[in-house]
């Protein structure tokens, strides 16, 4: 029976060699050691089996710092290759940006001396109305004013005329009564 524990535990900790934990992301300070393992099985030994002598697995190494650099500078050829092709794709589609800029500053240009035109004509047509307005003000007066006049003198012819009228009605009476 100790024996059958012996071969167990043994082929739990050959396993567990066999296959290590991946370390190519996890810092070196945290990656699982053997010797921790190896303290694991010490009570083993101590129960008066042997733990079996396992080799130092190779550690991996990274990848020389050259083949990185090599990496990054194809990275960044890529990436330069695809920033120009889609400027030129940009340029193709919007055309050259400094004639665009002048063509929209000249147009600017024409609309602002549009507009001083049409605030001039405003300001003539507005100059226009007000004088012809003054004008109807100046008639109105003065007929307001000839209408006073004609009205003092329809009083004044009026009322001897009213008179007159009775004394023609009276004398017109007074011969048809004869």
């Amino acid at each position: 029976m100790a024996e059958e524990e012996y071969n167990e535990i043994k082929e739990q900790v050959g396993e567990e060699v066999e296959a290590p934990a991946p370390t190519q992301n996890i810092p070196s300070g945290m990656r699982p050691s053997l010797i921790s393992k190896r303290a694991q099985a010490a009570p083993i030994a101590e129960a008066g089996f042997e733990a079996p002598q396992f080799e130092m697995p190779q550690p991996i190494t990274p990848t020389p710092a050259i083949s990185g650099r090599a990496d990054m500078e194809t990275i960044e050829q890529i990436a330069e290759s695809i920033v120009n092709e889609k400027w030129e794709d940009l340029m193709s589609s919007v055309g050259n940006i400094a004639i665009w800029k002048e063509k929209v500053q000249t147009d600017i240009r024409a609309i602002k001396q549009e507009i001083m035109r049409m605030e001039e004509r405003f300001e003539n047509l507005q100059k226009a109305i007000l004088g012809r307005v003054e004008e109807y003000n100046k008639t109105i007066s003065t007929v307001g004013s000839e209408m006073k006049a004609l009205e003092s003198v329809l009083e004044r012819i009026l009322h001897p005329l009213a008179t007159n009228i009775k004394e023609l009605s009276r004398i017109t009476e007074d011969l048809k009564k004869r």
